[in-house]
C-alpha cells in the first residue's frame, strides 16, 4: 500500500513532506499502516510504542505540556478509546 501510485505520488521516492497536508492531500484511510497488521505486522511495532511512552515520560520531567485556554480533552473512538488531537503550548520547567 505504501508504494501504491493511486495514494502517493511518486510512491518509491524518500519525501518527508508527503505527510504534510498543504502539499499533498491525505491519504484514504487504510492507506498508511505505519507497523502492519494482522500476522504480517512489524515485530518491533510493541517496541515502539513503549519506546514513545518512555520518550513522553523524559520529554515531560523537563518540558510541562499545557492544554491551550479554553481548548478541552475529547474522546476519539478508533480501534480503540483515546484523545482526539488538543493544541498545547509547552514551556520548560525551571
Amino acid at each position: 500500500m505504501h508504494r501504491d501510485p493511486r495514494w502517493y505520488r511518486n510512491p518509491g521516492a524518500f519525501d518527508p513532506d508527503r505527510w504534510d497536508p498543504q502539499r499533498h492531500p491525505a491519504p484514504p484511510r487504510g492507506a498508511y499502516l505505519p507497523f502492519a497488521a494482522g500476522v504480517h505486522g512489524c515485530p518491533g511495532g510493541d517496541f515502539a510504542l513503549a519506546e514513545l511512552t518512555l520518550l513522553t515520560a523524559a520529554v515531560t520531567t523537563a518540558w510541562r505540556v499545557d492544554p491551550v485556554p479554553g481548548s478541552r480533552p475529547r474522546p476519539m473512538a478508533a480501534a480503540t478509546l483515546g484523545p482526539a488531537p488538543l493544541t498545547a503550548t509547552v514551556t520548560a520547567h525551571p
